[in-house]
C-alpha cells in the first residue's frame, strides 16, 4: 500500500499524519490526513486518499492556525479532526465540511500532541509548557490540567477504555494518569527515606510487595504517593483513608480489606474487582504465591511504622 502524492500544487514541509475511515461524500475507502506549513503563519491540512498505485487529489483543505501544525488526530467516528500548533492552540474541525468547530485555548506554549479519547467527547493536548490538558469537546473548555513533567511534554496515548493516559516528555520520563481524578499513577515519593523491611524479609511473599511500595506508604504519616497508605490495612473499610482522592470505584463501597477481599482483588485484578479504579492492573495468577503475598501484607501492614 502506498500513499497518494500531493496534487494540490502547494508546497511546504510535512508534519504529522494519521489515518481516517471512509466518510460519505469525502472518501468511501478512507485515507490519510497530514499537516504542512506554507509559511510563518499559514497552515494547511492536506487529505490524501489511500491508493494502491494511483495518485489522488486532496480530499480536504483546512486553514486557520497561526503557526506550524505539529500534531493531528482523527475522532473515533472519523467525523472530526483535532490539530495542535505552534500558535499555542488546538483546533477542532468538521472533517466532511472542512470547517472549524472551535479553538482549544489553554496552553502557555506550543501544542505538541493531541489525542481523542475513545468516547470522542473528550481529548488531550500536550505542550511545551510542561502540562497536559483534558478537554470537554462540547464546551471547548478544560476539564483538568495534568502537571507532573519537568520539561516539554511531547507524546500522549490513551488506554482503550479511556481511563488512563500515558505522556512522554523530554524530561526522559513517561507518566501514567488516571483521567477521572487527574491523579498521577505510580507517583514516587521525593526524598524517600522510609524503612523498606520487605527488602530484608525472608517471607516468601515479600518480593511481590516491591510493586506495592511504589504507590503505597506503610506509614499513615509517610510521604505522599499515588495510592493510600497501608497502615492498619486489614480490617479497614475500603475507601476510608481521610484526605485521599479515591476514584468513584471506591467511594461509598461497603466492605473491609481482609484475607478474602485482598485475595480476590489480586486474583481477579483491580480492573475486574473494582471496575473504574485507578489502581494499575496487577494480577497474581499463581494462587500459592498470592496466598503468601496476602499473608505478608497482613504481617507488614500490622507492623507498619507510624
Amino acid at each position: 500500500m502506498t500513499l497518494a502524492k500531493n496534487s494540490v500544487g502547494k508546497t511546504g514541509p510535512g508534519g504529522q499524519y494519521t489515518f481516517f475511515p471512509g466518510l460519505p461524500g469525502l472518501s468511501d475507502e478512507g485515507g490519510v490526513v497530514t499537516t504542512s506549513r506554507l509559511g510563518p503563519s499559514a497552515v494547511i491540512i492536506l487529505g490524501f486518499l489511500l491508493s494502491l498505485s494511483a495518485t489522488a487529489p486532496a480530499s480536504a483543505d483546512m486553514t486557520g492556525h497561526g503557526g506550524m501544525v505539529r500534531a493531528i488526530d482523527i475522532s473515533p467516528d472519523g467525523a472530526r479532526v483535532l490539530t495542535g500548533s505552534f500558535d499555542f492552540t488546538a483546533r477542532l474541525w468538521n472533517f466532511a465540511e472542512q470547517t472549524e468547530i472551535g479553538v482549544l485555548d489553554g496552553h502557555a506554549g506550543p501544542v505538541t500532541n493531541v489525542a481523542f479519547l475513545p468516547d470522542g467527547a473528550r481529548a488531550l493536548t500536550t505542550s511545551d509548557d510542561k502540562t497536559v490538558i483534558l478537554w470537554d469537546l462540547k464546551t471547548l473548555k478544560p476539564l483538568k490540567r495534568l502537571i507532573g513533567h519537568g520539561h516539554k511534554v511531547m507524546g500522549v496515548a490513551v488506554s482503550a477504555d479511556g481511563r488512563f493516559a500515558l505522556t512522554a516528555s523530554s524530561d526522559e520520563l513517561v507518566r501514567i494518569w488516571h483521567l477521572k481524578t487527574g491523579d498521577r499513577i505510580g507517583l514516587a515519593a521525593e526524598g524517600d527515606d522510609e524503612p523498606k523491611p520487605w527488602l530484608d524479609s525472608d517471607h516468601p511473599g515479600a518480593p511481590l510487595f516491591k510493586k506495592c511500595a511504589r504507590c503505597h506508604s506503610l506509614s499513615a504519616n509517610g510521604r505522599r504517593r499515588s495510592g493510600p497508605h497501608l497502615s492498619g490495612l486489614f480490617g479497614r473499610p475500603a475507601g476510608s483513608v481521610k484526605g485521599y482522592n479515591y476514584s468513584d470505584a471506591l467511594t461509598g463501597v461497603d466492605f473491609r480489606w481482609n484475607e478474602k477481599t485482598l485475595f480476590q482483588l489480586f486474583d481477579q485484578g483491580p480492573d475486574k474487582y473494582l471496575p473504574g479504579t485507578k489502581m494499575p492492573v496487577q494480577r497474581v495468577s499463581d494462587s500459592g504465591k498470592l496466598t503468601q503475598f496476602v499473608d505478608y501484607l497482613k504481617e507488614i501492614t500490622q507492623a507498619a511504622p507510624q
